[in-house]
């Protein structure tokens, strides 16, 4: 498990898997909103990896992450089919065994068929009268799979809540869905990769995990040093500068200031956007559809709100920029 000084600032790992996501046939949205998750809490997004549905890739990558970073969050295969191995590669991964767990059979008796059941009314069709509908034809043995969870070697830890001291729990954040959280050894949490599910859960688990401080009711703002902390906030600030000057004429600039605001936690990064040129005529007769550069988006991002903004604006006079209001940077 990952280090007890990594705790006071935690990092996040994310672990994709499946072969749908490597082969094109899914396009990953998890990742991008799992980052979001993370910049709004200012908390470091450190690494993703993506691994087919092979139970030695799986445990190998889950070991890594789950002993280098603070939480690993895993996303996909845990569905009722044959390819779906993430529970028995993680519980191999970390020498704990593989058990149906009835607390989740039972919400799945319950949630779970009252919800198919309704789809099943509403979707009809010719033949759905003659459909065995009873709970019994719905508990068949590919769903229950889906409750064949990693346990400790002396049973599941039920205590409702993703922060206790066993290595393994299972954990419900809503009482709206029967999908359960997994947490095994500690700090690797085991999430659907149905993006809906995916979302609703770790929202759920964020709110639990890195809940958002209260505003303290003595903070006076006409105190410079309280004034400095307020500016401090949980998550990220991001502010984008626009220019029009090519990334080889601003990169002495970009790094001088990098190297400026670094003891900060200030990171400035570039990014060019191209657009496709009209189609012209090419030396062998044909015609070569090619690329131009529009602009250069400079993105400034750290923790202190009044740093971010110091550095930005210094930004823009080396560079000739204009500072773009938030979620303007593609305009």
């Amino acid at each position: 498990m990952a280090s007890k000084e990594k705790a006071a600032s935690p990092t996040i790992a994310c672990l994709i898997i499946g072969d749908e996501i490597l082969n094109g046939r899914v396009q990953d949205s998890n990742t991008q909103y799992l980052a979001q998750k993370c910049f709004q809490k200012g908390i470091s997004l450190s690494r993703v990896v993506v691994v087919p549905d092979i139970e030695a890739d799986i445990i190998e990558e889950v070991r890594l992450l789950s002993n280098r970073y603070t939480y690993v969050f895993t996303s996909g295969g845990i569905g009722p089919t044959h390819d779906d191995i993430t529970y028995e590669s993680i519980a191999k991964a970390f020498d704990l065994d593989l058990k149906h767990h009835e607390p989740t059979l039972s919400r799945m008796r319950t949630i779970g068929y009252t919800q198919w059941l309704k789809q099943k009314q509403k979707s009809g069709g010719p033949d759905s009268s003659k459909e065995d509908t009873s709970v019994e034809a719905y508990m068949n043995e590919p769903r229950k799979r889906m409750a064949l969870l990693p346990a400790n070697r002396d049973g599941m830890d039920d205590s409702g809540a993703p922060d206790g001291s066993r290595r393994t729990r299972v954990w419900f954040p809503s009482p709206l869905l029967w999908v359960p959280v997994v947490v095994a050894n500690g700090n690797t949490f085991i999430f659907p990769g149905v993006p809906r599910l995916f979302q609703e859960l770790l929202d759920l688990t964020f709110d639990t995990l890195f809940p958002s401080p209260s505003p303290s009711p003595t903070l006076s703002h006409t105190d410079p040093q309280a004034a400095s902390a307020s500016s401090r906030t949980p998550g990220f600030v991001r502010t984008e500068i626009k220019t029009q000057m090519a990334e080889s004429d601003i990169a002495d600039a970009l790094r001088t200031i990098a190297d400026q605001y670094a003891q900060y936690g200030i990171k400035v990064g570039s990014y060019p956007v191209f657009t496709e040129k009209p189609a012209s005529p090419s030396e062998d007769g044909g015609h070569y559809k090619g690329i131009r550069m529009d602009y250069v988006i400079i993105s400034v991002v750290g923790k202190d709100a009044e740093k971010v903004a110091e550095a930005s604006e210094l930004v823009r006079e080396k560079i000739n920029g204009v500072i773009l209001p938030p979620d303007d940077s593609k305009k």
